[in-house]
């Protein structure tokens, strides 16, 4: 009977200690932002609102999809450059991914804000998709990148946006690319 108490305390203080370590890491990653930060954000996607349209092709599966193709699963999708996609430093790209992956029950799009002849056939990261995260990673390239823009309202990118399972969104946010930190609106 001691021998078990022990156990169990045991256990439950290691998941104490890797709990907090994960709540320390999604700390130093996740701010809410300033006022500053607030115009560095996408004008057209408002909170609690239908994301716009947008339509973008996956460069694994080789097919075409869209924002209503999004609707029945939350989601989280990434508007970037494939120059940003590529010099995040892995360890930062891939603590977002995994912290993404866990408030979600559908896929992490990364939608790549390129010309599709620059990209197309050529995947960049491909070493992401091998991992334990890589099973809900969609890379993608928007179908018409200045029209994307334009249509959300991005004054910069990387950006980010959360959505239920409606569509809706519930988060909106960008990636710093200055200091490789997440920040996000929460409403």
């Amino acid at each position: 009977m001691v021998l078990c108490h022990f156990a169990c305390r045991r256990a439950v203080l290691h998941i104490n200690r890797v709990s907090a370590r994960c709540q320390v890491i999604l700390e130093q990653q996740s701010s809410f932002a300033s006022k500053e930060d607030k115009a560095s954000l996408p004008t057209r996607i408002k909170h609690g609102k239908k994301l716009p349209g947008f339509k973008a092709i996956d460069l694994l599966r080789q097919h075409h999809f869209d924002h209503q193709s999004l609707i029945g699963n939350s989601t989280i999708i990434v508007f970037c450059t494939k120059e940003e996609f590529v010099h995040w430093p892995v360890d930062f790209l891939m603590s977002f991914l995994q912290s993404s992956w866990y408030k979600i029950d559908g896929n992490i799009y990364i939608i790549l804000l390129d010309e599709i002849n620059k990209i197309k056939g050529k995947i960049p990261r491909p070493e992401i998709l091998t991992t334990d995260v890589g099973q809900v990673v969609v890379i993608g390239v928007a179908g018409d990148h200045q029209l994307v823009r334009k249509t959300m309202g991005f004054s910069t990118t990387p950006s980010f946006v959360e959505l239920d399972d409606l569509g809706v969104v519930r988060k909106i946010g960008f990636l710093n690319d200055m200091q490789w930190q997440k920040r996000s609106i929460r409403g």
